[in-house]
């Protein structure tokens, strides 16, 4: 059975992770590792010079089906919540999969480098697991149940190459409200079905094959109702702006400080990012390395170097 650690930014109590995780531990066994309280924006901070804590918590009242569900809350960042799930709760059966969300409001464009839902997927690949961040655009009402649903159904065909029993009711709803298949779209109706299991068998070779990194992946799902979703989208990480970044205030006392917090003003719409897929109703997936080398610019610097002899 496939063993999945989760994490998210937004706290163990977020009603993100407790659907994704509650609608995984249906078919898998998931280990839940997360913040004790919001973590927004920690990026890839791990604790270095003071002590974690790690508290057992109630499985969010679910008997699993085919699966299990454990919880833990920690004292630390997203990224201290892998390292301990990978090395300390999971013990000798590493988990196959991370999925770092579901994370409350998008997680596009620049945000990625700040992100801690993309901070602890990023980790899970660094510790050579296949990993998902989440995130969900933020709306009043928003049903993080029929979300992961979705996420459920996208894992698989990204991961497998196919859906589950357990998928045909959604996969068939899909393709009913599918818009036309664009060249960088994961066309769910070519998805070959396997109906003999309950439950998400352990990988082995993982689909696609030929990935040059483990799979580490950004989903964003659109801010608007699941069941007005069209597809999954490939997309490359676009570009947004933000206005009065730095806000200066004043206290009771006179004295001043500063907030740190912006209005988004510009999303851009340029065809294949990751803005412009979820301004069309689509889930947006980008592929992401921890590589953080300039590859073109170090060829040039190279060609220069030559160059000058």
């Amino acid at each position: 059975m496939l063993k999945i650690l989760v994490t998210n930014d937004d706290g163990v109590w977020a009603p993100g992770i407790i659907a994704i995780a509650s609608r995984m531990a249906q078919h898998a066994e998931v280990v839940v590792v997360a913040p004790e309280k919001p973590n927004s924006a920690r990026s890839h901070c791990i604790t270095l010079h003071k002590p974690l804590r790690l508290n057992r918590m109630p499985p969010y009242g679910l008997t699993p089906g085919a699966g299990s569900l454990d919880v833990y809350a920690c004292s630390g960042t997203p990224v201290d919540c892998i390292v301990l799930g990978v090395d300390h709760v999971c013990g000798e059966h590493k988990p196959d999969l991370v999925i770092s969300g579901i994370n409350d409001g998008y997680n596009v464009a620049e945000d990625l480098i700040y992100s801690g839902t993309v901070g602890g997927a990023v980790e899970g690949a660094i510790n050579r697991i296949p990993s998902f961040s989440i995130s969900q655009g933020s709306f009043p009402g928003v049903d993080f149940e029929a979300s992961a649903a979705l996420v459920d159904l996208a894992i698989s065909a990204i991961l497998f190459g196919r859906s589950f029993s357990w998928h045909s009711d959604l996969l068939r709803e899909l393709q009913e409200r599918a818009a036309d298949i664009l060249p960088d779209m994961l066309d769910f109706s070519t998805l070959e079905s396997d109906d003999t299991t309950d439950r998400y068998p352990q990988p082995g070779e993982w689909w696609p094959a030929g990935l040059g990194n483990r799979p580490c992946i950004n989903l964003n799902l659109p801010r608007i109702p699941a069941e007005s979703i069209s597809g999954l989208c490939w997309a490359v990480a676009g570009k947004r702006d933000y206005m009065d970044v730095v806000q200066r205030r004043e206290d009771p006392f006179g004295r001043e400080y500063f907030w740190i917090a912006g209005e988004r003003v510009l999303m851009e719409e340029l065809p294949g990012t990751d803005t412009w897929a979820l301004s069309r109703g689509l889930i947006s997936a980008t592929p992401m390395l921890f590589d953080q080398t300039a590859h073109a610019d170090l060829q040039l610097l190279r060609s220069l170097r030559a160059n000058h002899g």
